[in-house]
């Protein structure tokens, strides 16, 4: 009963925590109204229009409130995990994603340790619960970054065929954003968005590189650039771009298939005393209990935890081989 009692209060703790973070959604959207009259209006100069447009298309990632945000943004790593939640298409401000990672924590560590009775015990799932949701969100946005990278070969390729067909950049990118599918139609429509209240096409492009973050991106922005400034055949570029990128990719497939026996390996090696571990605690809980209830013991685990991260940081980093 106290431990449905606790899960009760963890809920309705991020019920409430989430509404009174997310309380300023009406004034957000009063001020972005504001800086739509403000490009709409005929008497705006360049100068207005352009101010209002580069903040029309952006809102705060960092907490609904003001007073948050501003608290928030005293700390280098706020701008790099609004980033992260940008790249995973997650719906959520850094106030938000730190809430429920506290919650999270707070929830799990107190839901086991009413349940086990053992304060380390709750500890430890707290923490894996934090570790969980983070792995979580970076998987997400490994994933949708690795599909933009698989849909911009053929992207160019569109491109590439639009301007063949007598249409200019911005109407190729409109294709691209029109036949494509997510999350590259989303990041390419942007573009055109950003275009549609004053922006340039090449600020639509360095935006675009600063939220996805992929080097195959990053050559198409320098392949535009340099069209941009010495001129020349922009489709016979983009395709040449486009082909490049099909023997990266098929590059970063072979190294997959070759080393995928190792992660395999690694993966096993890793969770083998995670599995012990369980084990024991099912067969015969009285000889693993020391670990956890004498002091020794806790200094045991504690080591063998920091190893066990250690050796994952380390084959994880030998594993991983750039192209």
């Amino acid at each position: 009963m106290i431990a449905v009692l606790a899960a009760v209060f963890g809920a309705l703790s991020v019920f409430v925590g989430v509404g009174a973070l997310t309380g300023q959604l009406s004034y957000n959207q009063r001020k972005l109204a504001a800086r739509t009259v403000t490009l709409s209006r005929p008497g705006a100069d360049d100068r207005q229009r352009s101010l209002a447009g580069t903040g029309l298309l952006k809102e705060d990632a960092v907490a609904g409130s003001e007073r948050v945000s501003a608290i928030l943004r005293r700390y280098s790593w706020v701008a790099s995990r609004a980033a992260l939640l940008e790249r995973a298409a997650l719906p959520l401000k850094v106030s938000e994603y730190i809430l429920a990672l506290v919650v999270t924590f707070a929830g799990l560590a107190a839901l086991v340790t009413l349940t086990s009775g053992i304060l380390v015990f709750g500890l430890i799932f707290g923490t894996v619960g934090v570790v969980g949701v983070e792995l979580w969100v970076r998987s997400r946005a490994r994933r949708r970054l690795e599909l933009f990278n698989k849909q911009l070969p053929i992207a160019l390729q569109v491109m590439a065929t639009s301007l063949r067909s007598g249409f200019g950049i911005m109407e190729a990118v409109q294709t691209v954003s029109r036949e494509m599918d997510d999350p590259l139609a989303g990041e390419f429509g942007l573009i055109i968005d950003q275009a549609r209240v004053g922006g340039s096409f090449e600020a639509g492009v360095s935006a675009m590189v600063s939220r996805v973050n992929s080097s195959d991106l990053r050559i198409v922005a320098r392949a535009l650039e340099i069209h941009r400034k010495v001129g020349g055949d922009l489709a016979s570029i983009l395709d040449s771009v486009a082909g490049t990128m099909r023997e990266r990719e098929e590059l970063r497939g072979h190294i997959t298939a070759l080393t995928a026996q190792q992660r395999l390996g690694g993966m096993i090696v890793g969770l083998l005393p995670a599995w012990v571990v369980g084990f024991f605690m099912v067969v015969n809980p009285e000889f693993i209990s020391p670990l956890w209830e004498e002091p020794l013991g806790r200094i045991f685990l504690a080591a063998g935890g920091l190893m066990e991260l250690t050796a994952f940081v380390t084959m994880r980093r030998i594993m991983t081989i750039e192209v």
